[in-house]
């Protein structure tokens, strides 16, 4: 089950610097929020994210903007087998724009 703010929008919550933090979800493609999702940041190795993001487990990235990208593109390799997709595709779009900020994906 989503979880809603009072105004009925979905939220998400995830686990930083262990508090509980949530915030509105918005998906402009009208995906439901994420059920699980963690903090990552330039610390993360490609393989700990590609096993993470196999699994169901969303990132929230903390980390720098080039790292962010040079993961996606190390993700994208390691799942070359694999069709590139949308999602994906709208993520590297907006870092091509430079969007600072992609979207806060929580853990549940």
């Amino acid at each position: 089950m989503t979880a809603t703010n009072r105004t009925g929008h979905p939220v998400i919550r995830w686990i930083e610097n262990g508090e509980e933090t949530s915030a509105r979800w918005r998906s402009e493609s009208g995906l439901p929020p994420p059920a699980k999702v963690i903090v990552g940041d330039d610390r993360i190795s490609a393989d700990a994210a590609f096993r993470l993001a196999r699994a169901g487990t969303a990132l929230l990235w903390r980390g720098d903007f080039h790292n962010a990208r040079q993961l996606l593109q190390a993700l994208a390799v390691a799942d070359r087998d694999q069709p590139v997709s949308r999602a994906m595709k709208d993520v590297d779009g907006a870092f091509d724009q430079g969007d600072p900020f992609i979207g806060a994906q929580v853990v549940a």
